[in-house]
């Protein structure tokens, strides 16, 4: 899937002031997979692995609610300069981590 992310009237500034620090990206890639219902996941979760390692060097980062299976180092980073604004919201609105799926940025302490 081929997705612009950046639309022209929108300055990269967004970059800092928002969560998403990729804003200097001009494309969005998603690897998608299916299988069927019974089929082993197994091939088809590694032909997804291998592709993302393959292109991955080539890309800025990720979008992070599209992200299947990350470390928090590798999600954290991806975070760019932006983690610690937002390890500070964390703290400041969700101490208790209530909101804890998809790409958690985890309250201090």
């Amino acid at each position: 899937m081929h997705d612009p992310v950046r639309a022209p009237d929108r300055g990269n500034d967004l970059a800092v002031a928002e969560a998403l620090a990729q804003r200097d990206a001009q494309h969005n890639l998603l690897t998608a997979v299916d299988w069927k219902t019974g089929d082993d996941s197994a091939p088809h979760m590694r032909w997804a692995r291998q592709f993302w390692s393959t292109v991955e060097r080539f890309t800025t980062g990720f979008y992070v609610n599209e992200v299947a299976d990350g470390s928090a180092g590798v999600i954290n980073a991806n975070y760019r300069q932006n983690y610690k604004r937002l390890v500070a919201v964390k703290n400041k609105y969700d101490p208790t981590n209530l909101f804890r799926l998809n790409a958690n940025v985890k309250p201090a302490g």
